[in-house]
């Protein structure tokens, strides 16, 4: 019976000793996973670390261009605001230099119409622009 005992323990010795490689093998086969696991991690968290620092800068040169083209719709507001007084004063000025020839039209009739001894026809062609003449005084 020794005999036998001495076998079962041996053959569990000798199970227990396999199933120990087995479980060593497997231990060592998850630190393997586990360290590569952890080099991607390191990598991933890198990538990600320069991925921020790619975002955070191209925030700031956005946030920097938002800045530009606002100053510039600014600026060309009031580029626009002074071409709008711009345009109104042309057309002011165009409106006063079309009273001014009318008046200087009819004035030169009058010196032409008083030169050739016509006064009837130089007072009339006075009379007919003094109202013209009159406004455009008034709008210089």
């Amino acid at each position: 019976m020794n005999t036998l005992i001495a076998i079962v323990v041996a053959g569990l010795f000798a199970a227990l000793g396999v199933m120990d490689l087995g479980t060593r093998h497997k231990l060592q086969s998850t630190r393997t996973t586990l360290a590569g696991s952890r080099r991607n991690l390191a990598s991933t968290k890198g990538q990600l670390a320069n991925t921020q620092a790619d975002l955070a800068q191209m925030t700031s040169e956005r946030n920097n261009l938002r800045s530009q083209l606002d100053a510039k719709n600014t600026e060309l507001a009031g580029v626009r605001g002074s071409l709008t007084d711009a345009q109104q004063r042309v057309t002011l000025q165009a409106g006063q230099i079309g009273d001014l020839k009318a008046c200087l039209s009819g004035v030169a009739q009058s010196a032409s119409d008083l030169a050739g001894g016509d006064i009837n026809g130089a007072v009339g062609a006075l009379d007919a622009v003094t109202p013209i003449c009159q406004r455009a005084n008034s709008e210089l």
